[in-house]
């Protein structure tokens, strides 16, 4: 028996009965025709367009082929014995695509799921694209294999069923979702195994799981891992859950687990205390999490953490910036290090504080007297060892102090500097401000012209170059002169 094209329309009666003269034939009739072919494990093409309505079945026993001509739309149920191909393009509005096969079943082109059924009796599905669920992937039976692959679901994309003997897996490939989150409660995103709780609104927020384990030295990870990007990720205060499987703890000791978090893909890591976890329902918490970066389970490295940050704040008082923080606990700590940002971007140290070295819970402050335009400013914090070692937590954010303790004038920050300073030039009118940068002995080492809007100006200035020492510094804008001194530091400490 020949494999079977398929390359009608079967909205269009007329171009059946022009294909098939005196033949009169619903589409649920189609599918059942073309399901007895696939009986016979042949496989079937489609090289134009074919629609399943919405009370349609069609059977495939064989091979599925949409080619790249091809337009196929599932709004019925397509049941799918061995596997599908689809170069062309595969839609699912609302319909249900079932995988059914005794053997491994494979997915090659980028189709677009409505519902996707894993009920595979054998060893499961294999992506060789990137695939679209848009509203449920239920895992029946079989494991899903992402072969370097994603799985894209969709903001109402919900993943269920899935259990340790039929799950998703992968050394490389995630499975992701992309939705807003408003100060979620509980809540399993997208069923895909991390719970989270805040009061804060996340904004829009990307999760992204992964199964490839994590090297912490040399040491691992369990065989999950999720990158959580929120649009608001600051002073969060959440809770976060983590589920995983047996057959995800990559040989490691449940009893010897401990959170690990890291803010740069995975590079370096830091390394918490779980405060719940249940090894019988395979779960880790931990609670008061700052900010979302990515996040996985591992056993404890038996390395002390040099700082142990409980909270880290700034907010105006009396026409300053107060900053607080406290630790519950410090090992070898030099000191801290404070930047600033007015865009949360691009910051620059403009403080530093010394740390206790050894100790338990303290509480530190510092004052910010400098004043930023009025807008939003940003506060990093990072703690340095003894020996070196830095690291550096999660920025916050506050309103500016400027509308109750700015001057007039114009002025430079940080003084003293050591790469960059800010000058927050006040015009009272719109025009070039020209500045001018005098060494000790009078002589112009650096001169700019910066175009300034009626009102408040803030401009970044790289003096990396300039020599370590003490400096003039001119400002001509309209009438207004001002002179300050202005003095560069060495970047060593």
């Amino acid at each position: 028996m020949k494999p079977i094209t398929v390359s009608i329309i079967p909205r269009n009666e007329s171009n059946l009965q022009s294909k098939y003269p005196g033949l009169k034939i619903m589409l649920t009739c189609l599918c059942t025709f073309l399901g007895l072919y696939a009986m016979a494990q042949q496989p079937a093409y489609n090289k134009g367009n074919f629609y399943i309505a919405d009370n349609g079945t069609m059977n495939i026993g064989g091979d599925l082929v949409n080619a790249g001509s091809g337009i196929f739309t599932n709004n019925g149920t397509l049941v799918l014995q061995q596997n599908f191909s689809t170069p062309g393009f595969y839609t699912s509005d609302s319909g249900l695509t079932k995988f059914t096969g005794t053997a491994l079943q494979t997915i090659t082109g980028s189709p677009q799921f409505c519902d996707l059924d894993l009920s595979n009796t054998s060893t499961g599905l294999l992506l060789n694209n990137t695939i679209t669920v848009t509203r449920a992937l239920s895992m029946n039976d079989g494991d899903l294999n992402l072969n370097g692959s994603n799985i894209q679901l969709g903001p109402a994309g919900t993943l269920y069923n899935e259990t340790n003997d039929k799950r998703i897996y992968g050394n490389s490939g995630v499975i992701t979702t992309t939705r807003t989150l408003n100060a979620p409660s509980n809540l399993n995103i997208g069923g895909m195994g991390v719970i989270i709780t805040t009061p804060v609104n996340l904004g829009l927020t990307t999760i992204e799981r992964g199964h490839a384990p994590q090297v912490n030295g040399t040491n691992y990870s369990i065989q999950r891992y999720f990158d959580i990007t929120p649009l608001n990720n600051a002073a969060l205060n959440a809770r976060i859950k983590i589920n995983y499987f047996d057959n995800e703890l990559n040989g490691l000791t449940e009893g010897d687990f401990a959170l690990w978090s890291s803010d740069d893909g995975g590079i370096t890591w830091l390394e918490s205390i779980l405060d719940s976890a249940d090894y019988t329902a395979n779960y880790a918490v931990k609670e008061a999490v700052d900010a979302f970066y990515r996040v996985t389970i591992g056993n404890k490295t038996g390395e002390t953490l040099p700082v142990t940050l409980l909270d880290f704040s700034a907010k105006c008082d009396l026409g300053n910036m107060q900053i607080v923080w406290s630790v519950a606990s410090e090992t070898n700590n030099s000191g801290f290090t404070l930047a600033k940002s007015s865009d949360g971007i691009q910051y620059y140290d403009f403080a530093y504080i010394p740390g206790a070295g050894n100790g338990a819970y303290r509480e530190y402050f510092f004052t910010d007297n400098e004043y930023l335009l009025p807008q939003t400013v940003y506060y990093r914090l990072q703690q340095t060892d003894y020996n070196g070692t830095t690291k550096i937590f999660a920025p916050v954010s506050a309103e500016s102090c400027y509308n109750t303790n700015a001057p007039s004038q114009n002025f430079v920050y940080p003084n003293p500097f050591t790469e960059n300073i800010y000058l927050s030039i006040n015009a009272a009118e719109e025009g070039p401000a020209m500045v001018g940068i005098f060494d000790r002995k009078g002589e112009l080492v650096r001169s700019l012209q910066l175009e300034c809007a009626t009102g408040a100006n803030l401009f970044s200035v790289n003096l990396q170059q300039l020599a370590s020492g003490e400096y003039h510094l001119k400002i001509t804008q309209g009438n207004t002169i001002t002179n300050t001194s202005l003095i560069k530091m060495s970047d060593e400490r």
